[in-house]
Parts: C-alpha cells; structure tokens; sequence
C-alpha cells in the first residue's frame, strides 16, 4: 500500500503529465473517440488516447505502468 501511496504522491505532486483509464460513455465516438481509453497527457499541449477493446481493472491498468510486469501490446483495430 505503501508503494501505491508514493506513486500517485510523485505523480499528483511531481509531474506535469498523467495517464489515466476512461470510460466515456457521455462522448465515445467509434474509433475516434473509444468508450474504453487510456488518456495519456505530457504537457498542457501534448495529449493522446490509446483506445481499448475492454474496460481494464485496477490490477490489469497497474501492470501497464510496472516495468517488471509482461509489456502490453499495441494493434490497429
């Protein structure tokens, strides 16, 4: 619990950018616009989306960020 507490302290205090799970059901648009996305966002002016084929839980969405976790893939739907 720790770990999760450092983390998101860095990330809400230390870092300009986020990542984060969407589900938006009020603007999904197809592929444009996905009802499941991770928003992911550098800057003030830098900002993209992944989209999904499914919702993800907490423990699926947290193995994306560890780098001692099996990689995630990447594919054009």
């Amino acid at each position: 619990e720790y770990k999760y507490k450092k983390l998101l302290n860095h990330m809400f205090f230390q870092e300009d950018g986020y990542l984060r799970f969407d589900y938006d059901q009020e603007n999904c648009n197809g592929h444009i616009h996905p009802l499941n996305h991770i928003d992911v966002n550098y800057s003030n002016s830098s900002t993209f989306k992944l989209g999904l084929k499914a919702r993800v839980d907490f423990h699926a969405f947290w193995d994306i960020l560890r780098p001692d976790t099996n990689c995630f893939y990447l594919e054009k739907s």
